[in-house]
């Protein structure tokens, strides 16, 4: 009996490792996110993060969440910038 104690007690052992393994799968991607989250804010790009399942199940909130963000960014004027070719004198 101690056996199969033993032996259960060796499953149970992996399954955690890999439960362990993935949880710090999850927080190098996260510092990688922040690092470059911060890069693009210096650039002035803000990053939006939505999980697949409200990209997938909820695509209108989504998209009411980006429009929103984009509404409220202040526009700049183009005073300063030459017109596209074809555009303007």
């Amino acid at each position: 009996m101690g056996r199969a104690s033993g032996h259960g007690d060796h499953r149970q052992g992996p399954r955690h490792t890999k439960g362990a393994h993935a949880a710090h799968k999850v927080e190098a991607q996260a510092a990688k996110d922040r690092v470059r989250d911060a890069v693009l804010a210096r650039e002035g790009f803000t990053t939006l993060r939505f999980d697949n399942a409200a990209v997938r199940d909820e695509p209108d909130g989504v998209m009411a969440t980006v429009l929103a963000h984009l509404e409220a960014l202040p526009t700049r004027p183009l005073r300063d910038h030459p017109p596209h070719e074809g555009e303007g004198e």
